[in-house]
Formats: C-alpha cells, sequence, structure tokens
C-alpha cells in the first residue's frame, strides 16, 4: 500500500480498483483487505485484480499464513476460497460482496490483455527487470496502462532507469520517494496519459454502464429461474433495485423445477472455450452458494449435496476420451481424477466394474431451494411478482417498458433482463436468437434395498442420483426439438421406459419396474444454442448488425469497424440447456460486474464466446 495513498483515499470512495503484478503470499491484499475494512465507506466496493504465473499451492500458503496471526481472520478466508491451480480467471467474494478478488493465473501479458477493468492502483513488481523481465515487458506495461483510470497511481520497490522509461512510454509520471525497510527508495506515479483503445473484435464490444451510480437505477429482469433469480442476486448486492417477473405462480417453475440437477463441469482433453468458461462457472457456482450459508456456519445449506460424481468408462470411446483429459494436463486432482472400477465401488457404495473419472467437488443441488435463497437473501432491493405473463417490451425514453396482453404498461425500467430461456425470442420477434426449445425428462424411481447405499452421483449412458425424499432421480432423455412454447409436456412412457432401461443396463436388478400408470417424473423445456453456451450479454439492434456488419466476409482487419450498435439497457441471460444450474450464476455475475463498473470475472475470448450477436456475425462472416 506504500505509495498509493490507500487509507485516504479510501475514506472517501464509492468503488476503488487495485491492480498486482505478481500476487505471490497476496500479502498485498490482505493488507489492503484489511486497511479496507478499517477505512471504507460501509456501502463502498473494492475490486482487487491480481495476476499471477506460479501459484502458491494451498499448502505452503497456509503454512506461509502461520507468520502472520494477526491478518489470520482473513487468511483463512482466502485459504477456503482458494482456486483451482488451472490457468485463466477466478472470482473470489468476501465481505457480503464488499470485496471482489479477481486472480489471474498466466502469463501477465496474456491475461492481462483478455481482462477488463478500470483500475485506480497498481502494486507493480518490486524487482528489477533483470530479475523479472516478464513484468517489466513493454507490453505488459502497455496492458497495466490500459487498464488503469487517468489519475491511477501505482507503487513499486524497483527504481531502475529502464522501468522509468518504460513506464513513461505507456504514459504514467514518475518520481522517486523514500522507500522503506531495506529499500532506500521506491518509485510512484500515475497515469497521465490514456492509451489508445483497441477494438479487437468491435462487434463484441459491450455499451458502457448507463450509469456511474447503481443506486439510482432499477432493473427488471423476466423470468423466476435460476438465471433471473442469480441475476436478482447479483445485481441487489451491488445495490440496484430490483423487480423479478414471473408469470408462473411461483419460482422456479420450468426447467429450473425439478427435484434434483446435476452442479458439475463440462471439461475436454483440449480445454475448450467451452471447457474453460463451464470450469470457470462451476467455481463461482460453489462460491455462491457457500455464500448463502446458513447462521453463519460457513458451510453449504443443506439444498446443495456435494456428493461428488463418478462419470463411468462404458466403452473404448468413453474410455480414450477420459484417458485424454487426464493426459492433457489440464485438470488438477482437485477437480478429476480417474479411479478403476474397485475404487469406483468403494466410492459409490454400490459395484462398479467399469473405471471412472472422480469428481470429487461435483455434487447436486435441489433448484427449487436454490431459487427461493437467492430470493431471499437478495433482501429488500428485490421485488418479486408472479402470476405476470409480458406480453411485448419497448424502448421509451431512457429506458424500457414491459406491456401486457391489452398493451397496458406492467412495469418501466432503467435496464431490462431476459432470464426467460426460450421465451425471450417471442419478446425479440425480430432478431433471431438461435435458440431451440429441447424437451427433457427425468424419472424418479423408489430408493430400493439395492439402491439406498448409493453415495455418489453415477453418470453412464444416463445419470443415478443418491436418494434424496425416497426418490433417485435418473435422467436425462433429449426429446423433441422445435417443441412449441405452449405445447403441453407430459410424461412420455416410451422415454422414462428407456431412462429404467438404461439404469437397469448399468445396475441389473436395482429397481423395479414401474406400471405405466404409475410413473413418477417430470419434463420441461430447456433453452438450447447450437453451440451449447449461452447467450449473455448485450444484443445489437434488429437489422442495425447486419447493415454495420455486412461486409465481414472481406476479411478486412477488425479496426475498419466501429463498435457494435446495441440495444440501449437491454441484457440477456437465456440459451442455457441442460448445464443452466453451473452457468447461470457466472452469467449474471458477468452482466452484474458489467452494469456496476466492477472488474469482469471472465476474459474477453470467453465473454466474447458467449455474446448474443454470435450467430449472426457468424452468418456475415461467411462468404456469400
Amino acid at each position: 500500500m506504500l505509495g498509493n495513498h490507500l487509507p485516504e483515499r479510501f475514506a472517501d470512495c464509492r468503488r476503488f480498483g487495485i491492480g498486482e503484478l505478481g500476487f505471490g503470499t497476496d500479502l498485498n491484499f490482505l493488507l489492503s483487505w484489511q486497511a479496507w475494512r478499517e477505512h471504507a465507506p460501509i456501502t463502498a466496493r473494492l475490486n482487487y485484480l491480481a495476476v499471477e504465473k506460479h501459484p502458491i499451492d494451498l499448502k505452503s500458503l497456509s503454512e506461509l499464513y502461520l507468520g502472520w496471526p494477526e491478518l489470520a481472520a482473513l487468511s483463512q478466508q482466502l485459504i477456503d476460497q482458494y482456486p483451482l491451480m488451472l490457468p485463466g480467471s477466478h472470482r473470489l467474494c468476501f465481505d457480503d460482496g464488499r470485496v471482489v478478488l479477481t486472480l489471474l493465473w498466466g502469463d501477465a501479458k496474456q491475461q492481462l490483455a483478455d481482462s477488463d477493468a478500470q483500475l485506480d492502483c497498481w502494486f507493480l513488481d518490486g524487482f528489477s527487470p533483470r530479475s523479472n523481465p516478464e513484468l517489466w515487458d513493454q507490453k505488459t506495461l502497455s496492458q497495466v496502462a490500459r487498464l488503469t483510470r487517468v489519475g491511477g497511481s501505482f507503487s513499486t520497490f524497483s527504481v531502475a532507469g529502464a522501468v522509468r522509461r518504460q513506464l513513461a512510454e505507456v504514459g504514467f509520471d514518475r518520481s522517486k520517494v523514500a522507500g522503506f525497510g531495506s529499500k532506500a527508495q521506491m518509485l510512484v506515479g500515475e497515469l497521465k496519459i490514456k492509451p489508445g483503445t483497441e477494438h479487437k473484435s468491435p462487434w463484441y464490444r459491450w455499451p458502457p454502464p448507463r450509469s456511474a451510480s447503481a443506486g439510482g437505477l432499477n432493473v427488471a429482469i423476466v423470468g423466476g429461474g435460476i438465471a433471473g433469480c442469480c441475476t436478482a442476486y447479483a445485481l441487489t448486492r451491488r445495490g440496484y433495485q430490483v423487480t423479478l417477473i414471473e408469470q408462473g405462480q411461483g419460482l422456479a417453475v420450468q426447467a429450473s423445477g425439478n427435484p434434483a440437477g446435476i452442479l458439475s463441469p463440462f471439461i475436454s482433453a483440449d480445454h475448450s472455450l467451452a471447457s474453460q468458461f463451464s470450469v470457470a462457472a462451476f467455481e463461482w457456482a460453489l462460491a455462491t452458494i457457500k455464500q448463502l450459508k446458513t447462521a453463519q456456519t460457513g458451510i453449504y445449506p443443506d439444498w446443495f449435496h456435494q456428493c461428488g460424481q463418478l462419470r463411468l468408462a462404458t466403452d473404448g470411446r468413453s474410455q480414450q476420451r477420459h484417458q485424454r483429459i487426464i493426459e492433457s494436463g489440464w485438470f488438477p486432482d482437485q477437480l478429476v481424477v480417474n479411479v478403476d472400477g474397485a475404487t469406483a465401488s468403494r466410492e459409490a457404495e454400490v459395484d462398479i466394474s467399469d473405471d471412472a473419472l472422480l469428481l470429487p467437488l461435483a455434487g447436486f443441488v435441489e433448484p427449487l431451494k436454490w431459487c427461493q435463497a437467492l430470493v431471499a437473501t437478495a433482501g429488500p432491493n428485490l421485488r418479486v411478482e408472479f402470476c405476470q405473463r409480458v406480453e411485448t417490451v419497448r424502448q421509451q425514453g431512457g429506458g424500457w417498458q414491459l406491456l401486457d396482453h391489452n398493451n397496458e404498461v406492467l412495469f418501466d425500467a432503467h435496464t431490462l433482463v431476459l432470464a426467460n430461456a426460450n421465451d425471450a425470442q417471442r419478446l425479440l420477434p425480430h432478431i433471431d436468437l438461435s435458440i431451440t426449445p429441447v424437451s427433457g425428462q427425468v424419472a424418479l424411481l423408489p430408493v430400493s434395498s439395492g439402491s439406498e447405499s448409493v453415495s455418489k452421483i453415477v453418470s453412464f449412458d444416463r445419470y443415478l442420483l443418491p436418494a434424496l425424499d425416497g426418490y433417485h432421480l435418473v435422467g436425462a432423455s433429449f426429446g423433441r426439438e422445435n417443441v412449441g412454447q405452449h405445447d403441453q409436456l407430459a410424461l412420455n412412457p416410451a422415454e422414462h421406459d428407456d431412462l429404467f432401461r438404461q439404469v437397469d443396463n448399468q445396475f441389473p436388478g436395482m429397481f423395479e419396474r414401474a406400471n405405466s400408470d404409475q410413473l413418477e417424473g417430470r419434463v420441461s423445456l430447456r433453452s438450447s444454442t447450437p453451440d451449447h453456451l449461452p447467450l449473455v450479454g448485450p444484443l445489437s439492434t434488429a437489422g442495425g448488425l447486419e447493415l454495420r456488419y455486412q461486409e465481414l466476409h472481406h476479411g478486412r482487419a477488425d479496426q475498419h469497424y466501429p463498435v457494435a450498435l446495441n440495444l440501449p439497457g437491454l441484457y440477456l441471460n437465456v440459451g442455457h440447456g441442460s448445464r443452466g444450474l453451473v452457468s447461470a450464476p457466472l452469467s449474471a455475475e458477468l452482466i452484474a460486474s458489467h452494469l456496476s463498473g466492477d472488474v469482469a470475472p471472465l476474459s474477453r475470448d470467453l465473454i466474447d464466446a458467449l455474446h448474443p450477436d454470435r450467430f449472426r456475425i457468424r452468418k456475415l462472416m461467411k462468404r456469400p
């Protein structure tokens, strides 16, 4: 903190951002957090962004903290949330959302180039360019300047001439001041000149937040499932006044209404964009659930069952896929390990002959209870309206109006978030969202003497959950596509038989086949996209995108095109398919972070991969 005058600056701010090159033992973060607690207003928010190429493992970090007992209360919280050792962005949250830590594991130059933030000060590396050249690389410092507000400060114990020259070249002034301890001098300064903004993929640029102050804004969210409830929770924690509008009689009445659902990441051997997003979303979903602890116990709520998951290798193809995942070296043992049949049997407490991938952090949730907890925790900033069907939406002045079937105004809002799955297409009839309704069915099988011991989620061609309230959930079928939004969905005996047959093939005789008039289960519609990633973010105007980028197929450089022309104040959080329990919380956090000016929780390439305009852009990129 030395050289940045943080206590004084903390005392008079609403939001503050700090960046650090080299997270190391994270003492700078802990001391900044401690000072924030002591000096900042209770309603202010601290964003801390740190990059580290070689993160310290959790065991070593815990041992190091023993030497700092005065920071034990804070360091233990960090240890409890310490992220996976995977390259990329990791979001941690403390003090009920007042302090947000975004950790970037990987090369500083690359990680900063993929980040979005506007920070108020930096802790630059304390070693000389000779000892740590990567952190004093000119491209790295250019990214530091890009992520800094004009007037933002820095401090470093390195006073080398090369350091002073490179900082000046990217727009910082600098001066030597008295150092600390064995350091006679240190370097401090401020950003005087903002570097030019690069326009990479300008068609995916998000608009600037509509106001610097969240307190005066109100947001309407359409959809009371997991996506809508997570969005409401993320926004109310930042001071927004939110109205959550659901056409049904309660929360989670559509696809989020299954009795239970799996919380487990999609992973691939190449760690594709889909895999990167899913793992990051899985981490954040676990963190969000833990934030909803009851009675300050610090444990997960009883509606999240962190039992672990076994993904069985039932044929040669799945065996090869599992082997490639393990051999890729991407994933730490904390996330996934390979086990043989004997170990799988011990883990699941049921006979299994196949090898498997064990994901010990995975589990299953009761979605309705999750949605109820999110809404309850949101507090007085959230108003929930049931049995309200929004028939149309229209821009009015600087905001949005939501109208009923009589064309009467139901609600006015500065900002509108559509989190209503397939129904979003009905409200935006002139824009092709490329979402498809897909039906899915789950079966509920009564607990038997052979099934009551099952203690892990077991995935094969389908999946079997441990017992909950006297039943095992087996799922899930993938039924008819292009199902009409208002089609009556009833349990399909053939699909129920298929679910039973597949679980019986894996565990012969475990369950008795039910008569067709005794079927227990549920069928609902998912909202799916062609690439199985959700649509998250702003949306371009109907026809405006096509006109603006009609020559994309010529392949000219990005800087030849203007930034996107978005519908002001409109955001989507839809298209989560069968993975919404994992993907919806981080998607909500992304939208809320943008609106409030927080550090983005994902890298640029992942944010672009979720952009609602991506399918329209891909069409324009193809030669006619």
